[in-house]
């Protein structure tokens, strides 16, 4: 598992992606919370709460929008 940590233009950290084994990707704001996850079989972003985000990975978004 890799871990990548997201940072804003003034330095500050605003959450993380996980990438697990199987290549899906998950995306934690600071505080620990899930926001979403991209599973690129099918190219799809799913959100927190179980619905389909769009297409491609908008992870980075999602954590915008958490701040």
């Amino acid at each position: 598992m890799n871990r990548q940590f997201l940072y804003d233009r003034a330095g500050r950290r605003i959450g993380e992606i996980l990438t697990r084994d199987d290549g899906s990707r998950v995306a934690y704001t600071v505080a620990g919370m899930r926001v979403g996850e991209y599973q690129p079989k099918s190219n799809t972003t799913v959100m927190a709460n179980g619905t389909r985000g769009g297409s491609g990975s908008l992870l980075t978004l999602l954590l915008g929008e958490k701040r």
